[in-house]
């Protein structure tokens, strides 16, 4: 009966941790795109956050991801003429 009551405070405090952890991490990333401002980056509008739920507003591209860019997934809008 003591395993099962140790198991249990451990698995609490390790999911607690992680907790603290992911939190610390959403709060970096809205600091750092809060104090970013470029002309090639998507404007950063602020946050919602509602207990365990964390949401980043930023601006809406039309024209894909950067992912999908990366991965080339988007065709190219320049076309270069044949030579």
């Amino acid at each position: 009966m003591k395993f099962a009551r140790l198991l249990e405070m451990f698995l609490l405090y390790t999911r607690l941790v992680k907790d603290l952890r992911v939190l610390a991490e959403f709060k970096n990333e809205v600091q750092a795109l809060s104090k970013i401002e470029h002309l090639n980056l998507v404007r950063f509008y602020g946050f919602l956050e509602l207990r365990d739920e964390r949401i980043i507003i930023t601006e809406y591209v039309s024209n894909g991801t950067l992912r999908e860019h990366l991965d080339g997934k988007m065709e190219l809008s320049l076309k270069l003429p044949s030579v």
